[in-house]
């Protein structure tokens, strides 16, 4: 499973998974923080994960 967090340009965010995993249902949290740990601005931010070869979609607002 790979689980990628991007912002409103595209750009990767933070990488929340990559890695195999068995099946079954998998928790997947974000803090809000990018990948060097500092907190994200307001706005939308989308949420792509790829689990058994399928791309699973969705989005996010942050609000400060």
């Amino acid at each position: 499973m790979r689980a990628e967090v991007y912002d409103a340009a595209g750009r990767l965010v933070r990488r929340l998974a990559d890695g195999g995993c068995e099946a079954g249902v998998h928790p997947l949290g974000w803090d809000l923080r990018d990948a060097a740990g500092g907190r994200v601005s307001s706005g939308t931010y989308f949420l792509r994960v790829r689990a058994d070869g399928r791309p699973l979609l969705g989005s996010v607002t942050v609000r400060r």
